[in-house]
């Protein structure tokens, strides 16, 4: 119970669930080791380090919650190049379908939020962004990470694009399914223009 007590307010996954789970399964009555920071799965019946970070734990950057987001403060040039990066990542996703796909363009820059890790120093090389755009022809809705160089003022997406929006009617012509959230027939083009 002490282990617990301890362990309530630590960062913990899925996996040292799993780690748990296993102790369970060839439990021997005794409390392991305490956990180290390196460790991927720590079970639950060993101390967490209480500075584990998700690193530590391999939660990719876009599912960890340890930073707080904000609205963030930027000039609208940098919101919309922010945007326009992860306009230019869909279509680079999608570059060998274009056949079947529209080119969409950035019709919006919904929101910025700054993700702010406690203790984060204020000199940091990089900032980190939740983007938030729209996309014309199909008002599709995008969402993803992107970490902006101080240095170069460059900016480049981390992890997973991810629609947010329906797309239902949008991309029957697309065979595959990972990137059918990402298209917007080309026929449809047609047919709203014949119309």
């Amino acid at each position: 119970m002490r282990v617990f007590k301890t362990n309530q307010n630590r960062l913990t996954s899925h996996y040292d669930t799993y780690a748990t789970l296993q102790d369970l399964l060839y439990f021997k009555g005794v409390v392991g080791p305490k956990g180290r920071r390196g460790e991927r799965s720590i079970s639950l019946f060993r101390e967490i380090p209480l500075d584990r970070t998700c690193e530590d734990a391999q939660i990719p950057a876009e599912y960890c919650l340890c930073s707080g987001l904000s609205q963030a403060d930027l000039a609208p040039g940098l919101a919309k190049y922010l945007g326009t990066v992860l306009r230019d990542k869909v279509m680079s996703i999608l570059s060998k379908q274009n056949e079947n796909c529209a080119t969409l363009k950035l019709s919006s820059v919904e929101r910025v939020l700054e993700e702010k890790t406690k203790g984060e120093e204020t000199k940091s090389r990089s900032r980190n962004f939740r983007v938030s755009i729209v996309t014309v022809p199909g008002k599709a809705q995008f969402e993803a990470r992107l970490s902006f160089d101080v240095s170069t003022n460059k900016a480049q997406v981390v992890g997973e694009v991810a629609r947010t929006n329906m797309y239902r009617g949008q991309a029957d012509c697309m065979d595959t399914a990972n990137l059918r959230r990402y298209c917007y027939c080309k026929n449809l083009l047609e047919t709203s223009a014949k119309t």
